[in-house]
């Protein structure tokens, strides 16, 4: 059974690959770049191996499921509140419903599953 450690030497592997294609980045834009992009790059991290760890043991579907579910929430919300700029766009009880709906499904699809 592959470790998490099979999938970061791939990673690893890939990333030194695409470094001796493109090079290194310029170190003064990279100082400068936003503290949230950091945050960004940790939280993408955080993200793939999560997945990773609980894939396995949840089950692919149903991990794929619940991040969908979440980042439609975070999308209705996003609109809702009008964040990062965006157009508002309320929360109307059709947009509730169809992610109860999905939320229903992830729900069936674990215990049928």
């Amino acid at each position: 059974m592959e470790t998490i450690f099979d999938f970061l030497s791939v990673a690893l592997f890939i990333a030194a690959a695409a470094t001796a294609v493109v090079g290194l980045p310029d170190l003064a834009k990279v100082r400068a770049a936003p503290p949230h992009l950091f945050f960004s790059g940790a939280f993408v991290a955080f993200y793939v191996l999560s997945l990773t760890w609980i894939g396995p043991r949840f089950g692919i579907g149903n991990a794929v499921f619940l991040v969908l579910l979440g980042q439609i929430v975070a999308a209705a919300l996003i609109d809702h509140f009008g964040l990062f700029g965006v157009p508002r766009s309320p929360l109307t009880a059709l947009r509730i419903g169809g992610m109860v709906v999905m939320a229903v499904g992830v729900l069936m699809a674990r215990k049928i599953g």
